[in-house]
Parts: C-alpha cells; structure tokens; sequence
C-alpha cells in the first residue's frame, strides 16, 4: 500500500469509527455538537499527526533485533519504551491476521513455544472491531488508526459522562482533554490497555443514562454491547480495574444521598453486566484460564505491597509517588534522563496518573468554600483517594484492595489511571463550580490563583530540594526541562485566571477556552515526546537470513542464541520457535524448557542455556538462529547459512512433529525435572495418564510411519500407517505440540480418539492399527464452554427482544 493509500485509508477508517460513536451517542440522546465533535476529532490526528497524515511509524529499525541490535540513532532514544510494542503487540497483530487470512479462528499462536495463547492473550485483541478494521492497513501505519480512535473514543465518551453528570459543556470539554491526553492513555497509546481505558468514562455515561426511563431500553442495549466488547478490546486486567472503580464510585455516591438514583441504575446495571459476560464469555472464559495458567500467574504469588501491609495506619510505602502525578519525570524518563533511585516500575506506568498541572491544580479548588457540590463530585473522591492511596501503598487503601481477590495481584501503579480518571473530573466539576461562584462574587477568582501560585511554589521546591541531588550532572539540563514545562502550564494559567478580572461572562467566553489549550499543550508536550516517528522500513526487514529459513521445507521449528531472532519477531516471517515471551505463556511449558534445556522463568527476556539439550531434537528445533561468524557450537549443530546478518547451524538429530516412540512408560503424575532430564527423546516416552483412559500401555509401542504433517492456527492434519507385531492394538504417538486440554482428536471417519500429556505438557494421541487420517482441532481451555454461553445468552437476549416488541 502507498503512502497516499494508507493515509486515506486511516483517515476513512478513523472518520467511520468517529462518526460511528458520535451516532451512537445521538440514538441514546445525547448528541454532540458539531463544533466538541470536530475538536475532539482533530485533536488525535494532530497528536499523532506524523503517523496518520505522513504514514510514519512511532517504530524504527533501533528497535529492531532479528538478529543483532540496530545502532541507536544519536540523541535522545525515543523508542525507551516502546520495546514491548515492537516485541510483542504488532507481532501478535500479525499472527491475529495471519490466522484470519489462513480462515483460522485465532485460537492459538502456533508460531511460539509449540503453541501459546493467542485467544487467551488479551492484548492480541483478535475480535476487536478495531482489530479487524486495522487489517485493512499495513501493520506499522494499524498502530496510528487504533491510537486516533482510541483518543477519540476516550475524549467523546469522558464529554459524555461529564454533561451526564451535568457539568457545563465547557468545563466537559477540560476534563475530558485532561483525561483524554493524560499519561494514561498518551504514554501507554500504542499498547492494547488504552483500548480498554478508552471506553471506560463512555461506559460510566451509558451507566449514567439508566437513569432515564424514557431511553432505558436504549440505554440497557448500548452498556450490553459496550460491556460485550469491552474485554475483547485488549486488557482484561484494566477492564475488571474499571469495574471496580464504577463500584467504589457508585457506593460512595449511594452513601453521599444517591441512594435512590444507585438504586435505579444498579439493576439494570447488573443484569447488563450479565447478559456480556455472558455473550464474551467465549473469549474472557479462555481468558481467564489462560492467565492462571501463565508463568507470569505463577511469578506473581502475592501483592506487591505485601512487606508493608499492616492492620496498624502507616504512611505511603513509596512516599515520592505522590509526587508523580504532578511531575511525572520526576524520577527520570529513560529518554534524557535516566532511571533515577526510588522507582517503583517502568516510567509509563509511574507516568500514569499525570492528567495535567494545571487540572491538578482546579483539583485543589476542592478546598474552596464557595458553592455547593453536587454529590456525583463529592463521591469522586473514593476512587480517587483509593487510586492514589494503592498506587504508593498508603494505609488503608493499600491493604483494602491488596484483600480484594482479582485485584489483589494486579500491580498497584496501574491504579494511578483511577487517580487520573477521577482528577480530570473533578477538575472539570471545580471549574464549573468556580463559573457559577463567579457571577456572585469576583474574588473568587483569587481561589485558583492561590492554588497555581502553590503549585508553582511546590515545582520549585520538588526541584531544588528533591530531583536536583539525584540527578548526575550531565542530565542536569535535560531534567530542569521536566519541570519548566508544569511551571510554564502554571504560569500561563494564572495569566488566564488573572485577564478573567473575576468576571464570569470573561471567564465563560474566553477563559475556558485558553484554559484548554494550556491544558492540551502541557500534555501534549508530555506525550509526543516519547516517540520519534520513521519511514516504515528498516524494523521487520525480510533479511538474507530469514529468506533462508523460509525457503526450507517444513515442518520445521528454530531456536535463538542469546536473544537473536528473538520472539516474537519470528511470526513477522512466519517461522515457528520453540522460545515465548508472552504474558500468557503457560507455566508448565515454560518449566518444561528449564529442566530440560535451561531456560530461567523469572527474566522478563528469557534465553536457552543449553544448546545442545537433547529436548530440542524432540521440539523439531532443526535450525539454530546465531550471531555472524559464530564458530560452530558443537558437533550437534552443521553450519547451514552464513552472512552479515546471523549464523544457521542445522540440526541432522531433530525429529518430526509427531512420532511414535518405541518404549512408553505410563505415570499417573506430571514427571518430574529428573525425570523429563533422563529422557531418550528419539525412542521412549512418559505418558501421564492418571485415569487410566488410554487402557493397558505395553512398554513396548506400535511402529508408526508419519506423513503428510501440515499444521494451521487451530489444526493439524497427518497421515498414520502402523506397522510390527506390537502394533495389532494401534500406536500412541507424540507430538511437540502443548497440550493445554484444548486439543481434540478424530480419525478419517470422524471417531474420537483419546488423547493424554506426554512428557510434561506435550499431546499423546491413541490411533488404532491400520492407515488413518488424522484431525487434530483446537480450541482453548474455556472456549468451547464460553461459546455454548455466548450462545445460549444471545439467543435469550433475541428471545426477550422478540418479547417486548410483541408485547408493545
């Protein structure tokens, strides 16, 4: 596609999901004008301006490390912290599309770790509506499409929830700019959790708009629809978070003296819930299994702030956090300043409560006399105490949410997106407050004054006092800069306040206005800098090496040395390997390669030790991936291919995909590390089957001829001839294939056959004697079951549709 092509693409993709949402508003009710829909559609095209209208990507060959790592351009290195981007979401968006085109659901990631989650991993997002417009684009130029639509989702439906609430049109457009291009969503945009956030004040809206009895039903269809998509859209972590922030908000509003308005919305609220669990249930059952069967899961055996947990009040574990809204480079960016002491995690989840200084400082107007609140802004301080108080580990936040099960593991920074949500509202609420307080009384004006006068105070002092003693000499001048930019938001904002006069009729006709852009240009000064933009060439470059492994006959798999050709890099190519770098990786594979071939679980970058473990030959590890001129690592591995770009060593000892091993020992226990190391890859077999349902195993096993193997996303087909004396009760064979229980098996006449775990987690199927056909289907643990829910559901919500327009 060219240049031109993908810029008219995006803009009629992102236009079409734009006018999209902005119809779906106007079936509720609830329009928006003409001229907050232009802005709001502008702003991300000019946020992200180099990718959507010059077709550049946020990624560039730095990031690249196929083989061996791309040198850094000079200067500040923008891409920091978009490895994982590069690493993993594009490549997962590449094998989501090459199942679709292969006419695959995308069920499993067969390309990594002989079969990883690719339903169960979330953040492929394989049936978001997004995801699947952004196949029409290349897969560098998708990234600036979901980025646009996700600013724009996040900024409309923020507006929506805001004038819900009934805040002034004006003072929604601040806050949902203030939250719409806080770090939460500018420094995580090109990662699935901003699909999620996005949509989070939009579902609050639709919350809201139970409410109304004459659009309820409306109401009550849309929240089922948005609740539906809303775990498919990349992060089910965040979504569950978002949950029970509407929980914490909506208590505290029934304690506030909503009681009645909670107690209207709640029903309609829990039976919408219901009805999309159980229409996604199809994909967040497989989900959720997939995550408690990861090694990340399993890395992860309780809170973060477990050590400071206490029944006795304490202060913040991480006292500098609180600091982190305010200043979110206050402990340095990795870009021009380095990772300073005292952090708590990577500088975008730190960053992530960051909504502006200058709406953190209308947030300060909370401590105003002035005119009454409305109660949905008094019970806005839940959440965004608790989101504050969890994210530094602050008594009694900290330990209330770290006894929550489901969000108890979840890391307490990603809390600082409650902190924001709640912040850029109530600022928006503050704002309004002080309009209104305005046409009373004109000093009031000198509340906001005070406040940006405080915080320009605490700028100074944070910086003379805090970040200068930490900060090496050479970055000095680059970390002065992070706070000129909020001392300079401050400044510009006192001007606006001080030119009002006090006036409510100036500040309501221009003060709101430039308060906006001061806000916007803050934050968007804060966000593009974390990325540089590039022509789209030079990151998945199609190199000599890789032209090699693709002309190779398969079935085949590859490992890497150190980290050359690093997953998932290599379903860019289409190549299997046998390593993962996966968030869903399951834990018993993983363990797998640890006893067998070294392979640490803990690093977040996991590598091979042992080259020449014998397991590989099992794995169909044919080809060994490794750095130019590398001398030949043993009498394993032959040299095949040489060049600038890498080493190929072939391996003459691998076995196919499938075998049938001469000796097979039954265990009614997963083997044990020993065990799995004493292993003869090439002729036996451990064969866990503790039901006894495969009968009688004899030790030694029927001979088996394999052919035909050909592999897809979610089947595997092969061609079985037994043969010998042993072989009159058939054959159990082996395939390198994980077997996770979603795995199914049939012959040429569709029959069942029974199937059991071999050698840890790897398939064993029973074929009786003869010449069959065999099918391998798969579908993830929890897939099965949640379609038979999803079905069941959609066709009791069509039931009780068909009801209500019979009985009008």
């Amino acid at each position: 596609m060219t240049p031109l092509a993908t810029v008219v693409t995006t803009l009629a993709l992102y236009g079409a999901g734009a006018a999209a949402a902005a119809l779906a508003a106007a079936w509720l009710g609830r329009r928006i004008p003409g001229g907050i829909f232009a802005l709001f559609a502008l702003l991300p095209v000019l946020f992200l301006w180099d990718g959507v209208m010059r077709a550049r990507s946020p990624l560039g060959p730095d990031q690249a490390f196929l083989t061996l790592p791309a040198p850094r351009p000079p200067g500040p290195w923008r891409g920091a912290w978009l490895a994982d981007v590069a690493h993993q979401i594009v490549p997962w968006s590449a094998a989501v599309r090459r199942t679709w085109v292969e006419g695959s659901l995308p069920l499993r990631n067969r390309w990594n770790g002989c079969g990883t989650p690719l339903d169960g991993n979330g953040q492929s997002a394989p049936y978001s509506p997004i995801t699947l417009a952004a196949m029409l684009l290349p897969p560098l130029a998708a990234l600036s499409f979901q980025g646009a639509l996700r600013f724009f989702l996040c900024l409309s439906g923020m507006w929506l929830w805001l004038t819900e609430l009934a805040v002034s049109r004006r003072a929604a457009v601040f806050g949902a700019v203030a939250f719409g291009f806080s770090m939460a969503m500018t420094a995580w945009i090109l990662f699935p959790m901003t699909g999620a956030i996005a949509l989070w004040p939009g579902v609050l809206f639709l919350v809201e708009r139970l409410a109304d009895p004459s659009r309820r039903g409306r109401a009550v269809a849309a929240l089922i629809a948005a609740l539906t998509l809303w775990p498919l859209s990349g992060h089910l972590e965040t979504v569950v978070s978002a949950a029970a922030f509407a929980a914490v908000w909506l208590a505290a509003r029934a304690l506030s003296g909503e009681g009645r308005r909670v107690a209207a919305i709640l029903p309609y609220a829990a039976g919408a819930s219901l009805a999309a669990l159980g229409l996604s249930a199809f994909s967040t059952l497989a989900q959720a299994l997939a995550i408690f069967a990861s090694n990340r899961h399993a890395l992860t055996p309780a809170p973060f702030w477990t050590p400071a947990l206490s029944l006795l009040p304490h202060g913040p574990e991480w006292g500098r956090g609180a600091l982190l809204p305010l200043f979110p480079r206050l402990l340095g960016d990795k870009i021009e300043v380095p990772m300073q002491p005292g952090v708590a995690g990577a500088f975008p989840e730190m960053a992530s409560g960051h909504f502006g200084i200058l709406a953190a400082a209308c947030l300060l107007l909370l401590f105003r006399p002035g005119g009454r609140r409305a109660r949905a802004e008094r019970a806005l301080g839940a959440p965004l105490l608790f989101g504050l108080g969890t994210a530094v580990g602050l008594w009694p936040f900290a330990e209330i949410m770290s006894s929550v099960p489901g969000l108890k593991l979840m890391f307490p920074l990603r809390y600082f997106v409650w902190f924001a949500l709640a912040g850029a509202a109530i600022a928006a609420f503050e704002l309004d407050r002080l309009e209104r307080d305005l046409e009373e009384n004109r000093r009031e004006i000198l509340w906001p004054i005070a406040a940006i006068g405080a915080l320009l105070a605490v700028t100074y002092g944070v910086w003379r006092f805090v970040a200068t003693p930490s900060v090496p000499p050479a970055a000095l001048a680059a970390a002065r800069s992070a706070f000129v930019l909020p001392a300079a938001s401050l400044a510009a904002g006192l001007v606006v306040f001080a030119a009002t006069g006090g006036r409510a009729a100036r500040f309501r006709s221009f003060g709101f206005g430039l308060l906006i852009l001061v806000a916007a240009g803050e934050l968007f000064a804060q966000g593009r800098r974390l990325a540089a933009w590039y022509e789209v060439t030079g990151l998945y470059i199609e190199t000599p090496l890789i032209r090699f492994l693709q002309s190779r006959p398969p079935p085949f798999r590859i490992a890497g040395e150190g980290r050359m050709f690093f997953p998932n890099f290599n379903l860019m190519a289409g190549i299997d390997d046998v390593r993962t770098h996966d968030p869903a990786e399951r834990r018993d594979y993983v363990e797998f390669l640890d006893a067998t071939c070294g392979y640490d679980p803990a690093p977040y970058f996991k590598e091979i030790a042992n080259l020449d473990a014998p397991a590989l030959d099992f794995l169909n590890v044919r080809y060994l991936v490794s750095f130019p001129a590398r001398a030949t690592p043993s009498p394993k591995w032959t040299p095949a291919y040489s060049g600038p770009d890498g080493t190929v060593f072939e391996n003459a000892a691998v076995l196919s995909p499938v075998t049938a091993p001469a000796r097979v020992r039954a265990v009614r226990a997963p083997p044990s590390r020993e065990t799995l190391r004493g292993i003869d890859w090439a002729r036996e077999a451990v064969i866990e089957d503790p039901s006894g349902a495969l009968g009688p195993i004899p030790s030694e096993n029927g001979r088996a001829e394999i052919l035909d193997y050909a592999e897809t996303a979610d089947r595997v087909t092969f061609r079985v001839r037994t043969s010998g004396a042993s072989s009159a009760s058939g054959a159990i064979l082996v395939a390198s294939l994980v077997n996770d229980g979603g795995w199914r098996a049939r012959d040429e006449t569709g029959r069942r056959l029974t199937i059991a775990r071999a050698d840890g987690p790897f398939l064993a199927v029973h074929v009786p004697a003869g010449e069959h056909r065999i099918r391998l289907d798969y579908a993830p643990p929890g897939f099965r079951a949640g379609a038979l829910v999803s079905a069941g559901t959609l066709l009791a919500a069509v039931l009780v549709w068909a009801l209500r327009r019979v009985q009008r």
